[in-house]
This record gives C-alpha cells, structure tokens and sequence, in this order.
C-alpha cells in the first residue's frame, strides 16, 4: 500500500473513532486543504469518508439509546432533539420553597400531562 493510501486509511480509522475530519487529516500527517482535494478528487474516498462518519453516527446513536432507559434526562434530550416541535417545552418553574425552586412542571404536547421533576 502507498504512503497515500495509508494516509487515506488512517483518516478512516479516525473519522470512525469521532474524530473531525480536520483533526483526522492533521494525525494522519496531511492538511486540510490536502484532505478535500483528496475527497474531490476520488469518489471511492469520499463515499469511504461518510461511511465512516456514519458508522461513528450509528455507534453514539446505539451507546445513547441503551443510556436513554437508564436515565430518563438522556430520553428527554433525545426526543427534544429527534422532534424538536412536538419536545422541545420549557420547563415550567411552579413549585417553590420559600423563593427556593423545589420541582418543576414538564408539559408534554403530544397528551397535555404534566410529569413531576425534581
């Protein structure tokens, strides 16, 4: 294998781990300038490219879901950011202690109910 193509490799590896593409470009020893003429240049890195960028995606997707069950805050920003119009309510400050808030009052659109926070 060349030295490009190693070059090349090595970005994908990053991009997979989360990397940006400009920091993964400067480790593999490149510039930026340098990796988007490479990906301009060749169809088959560029799909590569996304790919990777995809598949790291797919793995924070899969690691948050899992996480959402364990902690409903994780489900709620979840939700918040999936479907921002029908999620994404103020939280309503109505419980108070001496000027102290205590708990809250999360309207949810979708069935008018109020969830309990603390």
């Amino acid at each position: 294998m060349d030295k490009k193509e190693e070059t090349k490799r090595t970005i994908c590896v990053n991009l997979a781990e989360g990397m940006s593409k400009k920091d993964s470009a400067i480790m593999a020893g490149i510039s930026e300038k340098t990796f988007y003429r490479w990906v301009a240049e060749d169809d088959s890195f560029d799909s590569q490219v996304e790919a990777k960028i995809l598949e790291y995606k797919q793995k924070i997707i899969q690691s948050v879901t899992l996480n959402a069950f364990k902690n409903g805050s994780i489900g709620l920003e979840i939700l918040r950011r999936r479907w921002p119009k029908e999620w994404n309510v103020p939280l309503r400050n109505d419980w108070t202690n001496n000027g102290k808030q205590t708990g809250g009052v999360i309207v949810l659109p979708s069935n008018g109910r109020d969830v309990l926070t603390n």
